[in-house]
């Protein structure tokens, strides 16, 4: 009984693993390991480096996929952990496309 329950769990952490990720030598990289602030240009200027996708291309895969061609309001690079994206503000959607790939990870309604 508990067997295709394990098999279940392992399908879908699988299926969330897919998406293409910073490589280890990347996400060290940015890790910060002594107690002195970092030079927030200086972390920007890699995280630019490591995406593959342009902003203009993010924001074009955004409104072809859930924005309806909606105007866009701003674009920004974000991490969370090893997965690097560009957060797209629209009037109405935040959508989040990936960096490394372009491929689409979310989009949902903005509230307003």
């Amino acid at each position: 009984m508990s067997k295709p329950i394990i098999l279940l769990l392992a399908a879908i952490i699988s299926l969330q693993a897919e998406q293409a990720q910073l490589s280890d030598l990347e996400y060290s990289s940015l890790l910060r390991y002594d107690f002195r602030p970092n030079r927030p240009v200086g972390k920007y200027e890699k995280l630019r480096s490591y995406a593959k996708v342009s902003p203009s291309k993010a924001q074009e895969i955004a409104r072809k996929s859930c924005s309806g061609g909606e105007e866009i309001d701003y674009t920004r690079l974000a991490r969370e952990r090893r997965l690097l994206f560009y957060r797209i503000f629209t009037k109405s959607y935040i959508v989040k496309v990936n960096a490394l790939d372009g491929a689409l990870i979310e989009c949902k309604r903005r509230k307003l």
